[in-house]
């Protein structure tokens, strides 16, 4: 069997995409990147039965290559959420240390800098910020654990 020989299942394939609450778009999109890669296992392998039950397509194969399609997608989606987005800017007058600590978070990157802001200046919580970011509680607690090692020296 070849790919050619299911894509009368394209509408299906679609209505499944929707029923895990993708979009159109995300719906077509999924769609063709299922049949490319059914067309690569039959480039590969020089046909696609592995997809076939006794003479049939297994639709389980098909619903579950489309859940986790759809699932990473909206994963992807999820993440892209800034720091600075959920943080309001402070407004107090630098000090001589504010302005070397800021000079330090700034040659440490972004992030940091970000971050240092939200945990010690907008009082937002560890837990806070992993929730509205998607970047793990562990992760925040080691990089604060790091900024403060680096700003130590200036601090002291």
């Amino acid at each position: 069997m070849t790919v050619e020989n299911i894509v009368y299942l394209r509408q299906k394939m679609i209505d499944i995409a929707k029923y895990h609450n993708a979009t159109n778009e995300e719906a077509e999109d999924v769609t063709h990147d299922l049949f490319i890669k059914l067309k690569e296992i039959e480039i590969k392998d020089g046909n696609i039965d592995k997809i076939f039950y006794k003479g049939n397509v297994n639709m389980v194969y098909i619903f579950n290559a489309i859940r986790n399609m759809v699932y990473n997608i909206k994963n992807k989606t999820n993440r892209s959420v800034c720091i600075d987005d959920i943080i309001p800017m402070s407004t107090h007058e630098p000090s001589l240390v504010d302005i070397e600590v800021q000079e330090q978070l700034l040659d440490m990157g972004r992030y940091y800098h970000s971050l240092y802001d939200a945990y010690f200046n907008d009082n937002i919580s560890m837990r806070k910020l992993a929730q509205e970011t998607s970047i793990s509680l562990t992760t925040i607690f080691y990089d604060l654990k790091y900024i403060k090692g680096k700003l130590k020296p200036i601090l002291s």
